[in-house]
């Protein structure tokens, strides 16, 4: 069962990361804290909500999302939520973004190309550093 972004952050809040690795929207309100698997403070931050409030990003067919749990398997990172997931919600997927090169495109902002359904085709990006943003080409 899918539920958005926006569901998944409303219903179990996800708390911040103290580390500062964090994903914002581009208010800067929190999205999603990204807690690594081998930083010690995240692993004690872990124990310390316990399991059922730890989330793991995983890459699916095309696209990445949470699940609920510690998962190894193609794991990126985990986030930890102040409400506790349940039975019921092992089975939710949380869509976050999709893989690169997929029809709807590259999200990660690092690829020098995107699919433009408009245009109905590839569209090469560079790199603008003194505006810090991409352009088209």
């Amino acid at each position: 069962m899918n539920i958005t972004l926006e569901e998944f952050v409303k219903r179990f809040k996800p708390i911040e990361n103290p580390n500062g690795n964090n994903a914002v929207d581009e208010k800067g309100n929190l999205l999603y804290p990204m807690f690594e698997s081998y930083n010690l403070e995240d692993k004690f931050l872990m124990k310390c909500y316990g399991k059922n409030h730890v989330w793991t990003c995983v890459k699916g067919d095309e696209e990445f999302g949470l699940l609920a749990g510690i998962w190894s398997i193609d794991r990126l990172f985990y986030v930890i939520t102040e409400v506790a997931w349940n039975e019921k919600d092992e089975e939710l997927w949380i869509h976050l973004w999709e893989e690169c090169g997929t029809e709807n495109g590259c999200v990660c902002d690092e690829c020098s190309e995107y699919w433009d359904k408009e245009k109905e085709e590839w569209i090469t990006r560079t790199w603008n550093h003194d505006l810090d943003r991409w352009e088209e080409e």
